[in-house]
């Protein structure tokens, strides 16, 4: 089962490196089915069993002293480094995220395609 794409605040199909912030923030859609135990992770390039790129991993739930429970993070998204991206100037790179929890299982979302610009 995969995850819906993730998406870059402001940009669709082209990214133009000078117009991003260090580290860049790939956003999780809210309507991602993920567990509020699991953590979350960016990854680069077309293999998401060998990916070109790991990112670090994000906790996906954040306790919640109101309702005494883990819920899940709203608005999520994780970073990726600019310089991450620079190797891949004036071509594409597929840009997805993985999630995983106790046992390991990776689950990885569906791909965004996204060319690389100055």
């Amino acid at each position: 089962m995969a995850l819906p794409a993730p998406s870059i605040k402001g940009f669709t199909d082209v990214v133009s490196l000078s117009k991003l912030k260090d580290p860049v923030d790939l956003s999780i859609p809210n309507e991602a089915d993920i567990p509020t135990m699991n953590d979350v992770f960016a990854i680069l390039g077309k293999s998401q069993e060998t990916p070109d790129w790991r990112g670090a991993r994000v906790q996906v739930g954040q306790w919640n002293e109101e309702i005494e429970d883990i819920e899940r993070v709203r608005n999520l998204s994780v970073p990726i480094p600019k310089k991450e991206l620079e190797k891949y100037l004036n071509g594409s790179v597929s840009l997805s995220y993985q999630t995983s929890g106790e046992s390991d299982l990776a689950i990885s979302s569906a791909q965004l395609e996204v060319r690389i610009e100055p």
